[in-house]
């Protein structure tokens, strides 16, 4: 009680606040904190827009599985490719894309076909070969039966992200396999 009473005489509290200036409620802590986070989500998404970052990521994600492709078909100086049929796409080696027991998994697949609606994307149907040296191939039957991509028989495809619609044209060089 005598300590109370010592308050009340006027004596200053902690921080230089007089007797009855307690400072704000608990209820106005919690509505400020909850104005400011609408306004930082409502802000924020406006300020934010992920579907270029989505594109980008999905981009480089079809552009290094088709790099490694041509990679692995220089390093074991065989034929490897890569074929899409619009709902999955895979890599094989050897000559018939469409054989089973050639399809390979890329690293850190768990199949050996990637399903594109599990990836939030679709892709035009395409097929490319890559030789030994890796000059890519529209179509590859043997060493003297192939057609090498060429201005006329290039390969072209594109990307599209499920749910933005944003797209991106990929394109394979003839001869140096440069993919764009």
């Amino acid at each position: 009680m005598q300590w109370r009473n010592a308050v009340n005489i006027g004596a200053k509290g902690r921080m230089g606040l007089h007797v009855g200036q307690d400072g704000f409620t608990i209820v106005e802590l919690v509505v400020t904190v909850v104005i400011i986070g609408i306004l930082a989500a409502v802000v924020g998404t406006k300020m934010f827009d992920m579907s270029a970052a989505e594109l980008a990521t999905k981009r480089m994600e079809v552009l290094s599985r088709v790099r490694y492709a041509q990679t692995r078909a220089m390093k074991q100086s065989s034929v490897w490719g890569v074929r899409c049929d619009a709902t999955d796409y895979w890599l094989f080696t050897g000559t018939n894309p469409n054989s089973a027991s050639d399809r390979k998994s890329f690293p850190g697949a768990s199949g050996d076909k990637i399903a594109l609606a599990d990836h939030n994307m679709a892709l035009d149907a395409f097929t490319v070969f890559f030789d030994q040296y890796g000059i890519p191939y529209s179509s590859y039957s043997s060493e003297s039966v192939n057609t090498k991509v060429s201005p006329s028989t290039s390969v072209n495809f594109t990307l599209t992200v499920l749910g933005s619609g944003d797209s991106h044209s990929f394109s394979i060089e003839p001869e140096t396999g440069f993919i764009q």
